[in-house]
């Protein structure tokens, strides 16, 4: 019997087509930016293995976050605006909050042990979406 197994997941920001990142200053100023409609992000199996990687969003939906999709689009023209801190840089980015995910599958014999058949990470889009900034000295 072979099982699929998601654990864990790091946070991780999967940037937009046209989303940047931006980057404006040295401050003081305001920074400026949009986004249109239509764009996407997809998921990754991050690796040529035979599982789906709807198996693996799938799993990591309940492992790690119910709000993971297998993409993630822009519905309407989203626009960043921010000052900018004196003697700093800003920088945006427009991003799905998604996440790196672990995942393997194994073979279960009998006896209960595992044997890996194949592993990866995958990267999986949230359907949570918005302008991730910082700002920097250089």
């Amino acid at each position: 019997m072979t099982e699929l197994l998601t654990s864990g997941g790091t946070a991780y920001h999967i940037g937009f087509p046209g989303g940047g990142p931006f980057r404006d200053g040295p401050g003081p100023g305001t920074m400026e930016e949009s986004i249109s409609s239509g764009k996407e992000v997809n998921a990754t199996l991050g690796s040529s293995a035979s599982v789906s990687l709807s198996s693996v969003i799938a799993s990591a939906q309940v492992s790690v976050s119910a709000s993971l999709e297998a993409s993630a689009t822009t519905t309407v023209t989203s626009t960043f605006s921010k000052a900018i801190p004196s003697g700093k840089y800003l920088n945006a980015q427009f991003v799905s909050y998604g996440y790196k995910v672990p995942w393997k599958e194994v073979r279960v014999a009998s006896s209960c042990a595992e044997t890996t058949l194949y592993s990866g990470t995958a990267t999986i889009p949230s359907n949570s979406i918005g302008w991730y900034n910082w700002t920097t000295t250089s």
